[in-house]
């Protein structure tokens, strides 16, 4: 360690390496009451201070207020399954503001569709049918996201847009993350 004067540095810099707010260093600058600091090298980190000297007395660098570092936004985490890990990736590819891809349940299928209201897209599938159906999941994406997913399901494929509803498919379904409104 070694004492350094504060006019060598230029505030900012002096600010950096203290990891405090620039406007809080200049304030105690201006008014006298940081004349010099103490830093140290601290193995990976580089330099580091250790203290400094206010008003001849020893402080801790906690009598400038600390900088403030904005965390950054978490990974989306991956998903268990590959088929779902699949879908979600096609489907976050090929976004297409206004419009949802929607999976939805009849006995023992399950139609993969697109639409710019999916609820008013089920409700008219429901009026074409006899048999009840259960909205599985709605996700953002448009015509090109459900195209892919038809691709990556295609070992599933029974007629037009309805695939096979296996226990591994219901699975990747339920893990896909909600994208859009539920309708």
């Amino acid at each position: 360690m070694f004492v350094t004067d504060l006019r060598a540095y230029s505030i900012k810099t002096a600010a950096e390496l203290m990891g405090c707010y620039e406007p809080g260093l200049y304030k105690l600058v201006r008014e006298g009451h940081v004349s010099h600091f103490k830093i140290g090298l601290t193995g990976r980190r580089g330099i580091r201070i250790r203290h400094v000297e206010l008003d001849g007395k020893r402080d801790l660098i906690a009598a400038i207020p600390p900088k403030r570092v904005r965390a950054p936004k978490p990974p989306r985490p991956l998903l268990v399954s590959p088929l779902a890990e699949a879908m979600a990736q096609a489907a976050e590819q090929n976004k297409a503001p206004g419009y949802e891809v929607y999976f939805v349940r009849c006995g023992n299928f399950v139609k993969v569709g697109h639409s710019g209201s999916a609820r008013g897209r089920i409700y008219a599938l429901s009026s074409m049918t006899p048999y009840p159906l259960q909205v599985l999941k709605v996700i953002s994406g448009g015509l090109s996201a459900e195209r892919a997913i038809h691709v990556i399901l295609r070992a599933y494929h029974h007629r037009f847009e309805w695939f096979r509803l296996e226990p591994e498919l219901a699975a990747a379904i339920s893990e896909l993350p909600k994208r859009g409104r539920n309708p």
